[in-house]
């Protein structure tokens, strides 16, 4: 048995952890758009942002990686008139390993606000390339640790 052992998921030791994970690399992995028809900007009632992460640990015990997806949706009524699939992955350096305790908070937290300025610039891109109305998703507002992040309402 390892003589390191994965903290609680404690505030505190939540911290603790944190302090000593070091990002090394990010980088897209996945990029999927589905523009069928072109539309106005008029006709998107919803925008809709759903997002999924898993982690692995490296086998040599360096550190672990992140896969953080998103799907965006942009529906006009029922309708969806388009949507981009992007994911990205995050390589971390840590002397411990990642836990699903941890990952509870890290997944919700630090990986989704390390992604999301590239997930507003990949959107903004697309929107562009696809000649789709300019579209630029909110910055994050990050909770306290254990509380999802959510978009900032636009003012």
């Amino acid at each position: 048995m390892d003589s390191k052992q994965s903290p609680k998921a404690g505030p505190g030791d939540f911290n603790s952890f944190l302090a000593q994970v070091e990002l090394i690399n990010l980088r897209t992995v996945k990029l999927n758009v589905r523009a069928e028809k072109e539309f106005q900007h008029k006709q998107v009632k919803d925008m809709n942002v759903r997002v999924d992460s898993t982690y692995s640990n490296n086998e040599d015990r360096t550190g672990f990686s992140v896969d953080v997806a998103y799907v965006v949706r942009l529906r006009g009524g029922k309708r969806v008139l388009g949507s981009a699939a992007v994911t990205f992955r995050l390589f971390y350096s840590s002397p411990l390993p990642m836990t699903d305790s941890l990952f509870e908070v890290f997944g919700k937290q630090p990986a989704q606000f390390q992604t999301w300025p590239f997930l507003r610039q990949h959107l903004a891109d697309v929107s562009t390339r696809c000649n789709w109305p300019r579209l630029t998703l909110p910055l994050l507002h990050v909770q306290a640790v254990g509380q999802k992040p959510t978009p900032q309402p636009k003012k």
